[in-house]
């Protein structure tokens, strides 16, 4: 399989993107290779940041305000 992340998969079409990644588009994945990739890459999850509370946004105000004034 190509490194998908080598070329610009999103300006290709679906099915070249499939043809990448080794996948059926109308069959999926069989449960072998769903495990195999699964370990290899890990889930399928996006990392989430702490958001900041309402307190640390005023405060950062006053500390952009008094680093750019200089």
């Amino acid at each position: 399989m190509e490194r998908l992340l080598d070329k610009h998969w999103h300006h290709m079409q679906a099915l070249d993107v499939a043809e990448l990644l080794d996948v059926d588009p109308e069959m999926g994945l069989d449960r072998f290779e769903t495990e195999k990739r699964l370990k290899e890459f890990g889930e399928n999850v996006i990392a989430t940041k702490r958001q900041k509370t309402a307190l640390e946004r005023f405060l950062l105000q006053f500390h952009q305000h008094w680093s750019t004034s200089s």
